[in-house]
């Protein structure tokens, strides 16, 4: 709270990565901290979901915002049908849900359209675009990047 105050950011505005292990310790403090989170707006992501150590019902149970789909998961979406229908599955389970979904480890344009066409949100990874200095940081962010996958970007079009 005191750096969201000092450097005068909306905690809404940020998503803070909660792993799948931490999710799993099951203590009752990270209950509360992730509810504590939550009521100051801050907006959680399950990161590397599919990596199979979260259970459906702490999904359910936990107020996450986003689901992060593992790099493993993604890599796996190019090279099988039955992969992409696991996948598309699991987006429209987190819509359901109203949260975000974001594809990791994209690393080519054909992840990324496959992606796009199932309805995943966001994209992250190498295709997207590398890691940057802290110094660089202002500069990549200013810097257009058309196949970036922001959620408007990505979503595919809603009619009505």
């Amino acid at each position: 709270s005191l750096l969201i105050r000092e450097f005068d950011v909306c905690a809404n505005r940020l998503r803070l990565e909660i792993s799948e292990q931490g999710v799993m310790s099951g203590t009752p403090e990270t209950g509360q901290i992730i509810e504590a989170l939550t009521d100051r707006d801050f907006r959680l992501s399950v990161d590397d979901f599919g990596g199979s150590r979260i259970s459906m019902q702490q999904v359910l149970l936990l107020p996450f915002a986003e689901l992060k789909l593992s790099a493993g998961l993604i890599q796996l979406v190019a090279r099988s049908e039955r992969a992409r229908r696991l996948t598309r599955g699991i987006i429209h389970l987190a819509h359901d849900l109203d949260m975000l979904t974001c594809g990791k480890g994209v690393e080519t344009a054909e992840q990324m359209l496959l992606l796009k066409g199932i309805g995943c949100d966001a994209a992250q990874g190498w295709y997207v675009g590398g890691a940057v200095p802290p110094a660089a940081l202002n500069h990549a962010i200013a810097r257009p990047t058309p196949d970036a996958g922001t959620a408007r970007e990505m979503a595919p079009e809603q009619s009505g």
